[in-house]
């Protein structure tokens, strides 16, 4: 079964039987700012069962789950819990590489109605699963790559209740244009400028984790100086994802200003439009030649030339 989530929707299904091996999916057509999916399902009364969730669900040969055992009623044990198995798997190729697993303790009262629930959350670029009955017994960090087209959802190996099946998220930032009427007058701009950190600046190389991240093209980009006294960074051209998206001109992310010279708090929004700006940075190196920007938790870093006039 499958179903688009075109904008900012919110997906909420009542109680309903879920039938064994079919896997019940939601494609996102847009990148995510924010995301929390929450599953809940009711135990078998006396089979055990296996779920497994899914998310960047490009085929059933490429895809991220969580795979974890969901104990019947039968063999609970509601004074001490039930230990359950859980494993976080990517698939690539058909090939499937075990990312991390390990055990939780699940409890049914009352008769099973609060189940087994499983949250995958997304925000500041970052992505965690939360899986428990009552409450989050387990969080466990996973990749998200945010790449719009891809789904997300579940299957079951047996019949089972849905209790919960929520889809809630907060589409990727739309960013503005730069004030200048074109590429010609900000050159023309940067040419005249005497402040050190404004200028022009072409791709470098990069440092890059493709596990955590990807890059979106080998930018040319600008930095001006907001009047707040903090630094725009202006995409000029080198976009290879979302290229429509990504015209001359378009905000592409900040420079702010710490009391350490030529280093800078960094905002900065991804080619799928995403807005990061925890634990990022950028700094000026090499007497101004060299404009790096750093995302230490996706263990990448990329940097740019200054362009000479």
């Amino acid at each position: 079964m499958l179903r688009r989530c075109i904008t900012a929707l919110t997906f909420v299904a009542g109680t309903m039987l879920i039938h064994a091996g079919e896997r019940y999916l939601t494609v996102l057509d847009n990148a995510v700012e924010t995301l929390n999916y929450h599953l809940r399902l009711s135990p078998g009364r006396r089979a055990d069962a296996a779920m497994t969730m899914y998310w960047d669900y490009a085929d059933s040969l490429n895809y991220s789950a969580l795979r974890i055992a969901v104990p019947s009623l039968i063999g609970a044990d509601d004074l001490i819990g039930t230990r359950t198995a859980y494993s976080v798997h990517r698939v690539s190729s058909g090939r499937d590489s075990i990312l991390t697993e390990g055990e939780i303790s699940l409890s049914y009262r009352p008769a099973g109605a609060e189940g087994l629930s499983a949250v995958l959350r997304v925000f500041d670029g970052k992505a965690f699963l939360d899986i428990g009955s009552r409450k989050a017994e387990k969080t466990i960090p996973v990749n998200f790559s945010n790449t719009p087209g891809l789904a997300m959802g579940y299957s079951c190996t047996h019949a089972l209740a849905e209790l919960r099946n929520d889809i809630r998220y907060t589409g990727g930032v739309a960013t503005s244009s730069a004030d200048f009427e074109s590429v010609e007058a900000l050159t023309a701009y940067i040419r005249s400028s005497k402040d050190p950190v404004e200028g022009l600046w072409k791709y470098l190389d990069r440092d890059i984790d493709l596990d955590k991240a990807q890059l979106g093209g080998t930018y040319s980009l600008a930095t001006v100086r907001r009047p707040d006294g903090d630094y725009d960074i202006i995409f000029l051209a080198g976009a290879n994802m979302r290229r429509s998206d990504w015209q001359p001109l378009r905000i592409k992310g900040r420079l702010r200003p710490t009391i350490f010279d030529s280093h800078f708090d960094l905002e900065w929004h991804t080619a799928t439009g995403v807005t990061l700006r925890e634990d990022t940075h950028a700094t000026i190196e090499q007497d101004g030649a060299i404009l790096r920007l750093n995302f230490p938790l996706s263990n990448s870093s990329i940097r740019f030339s200054r362009v000479r006039q």
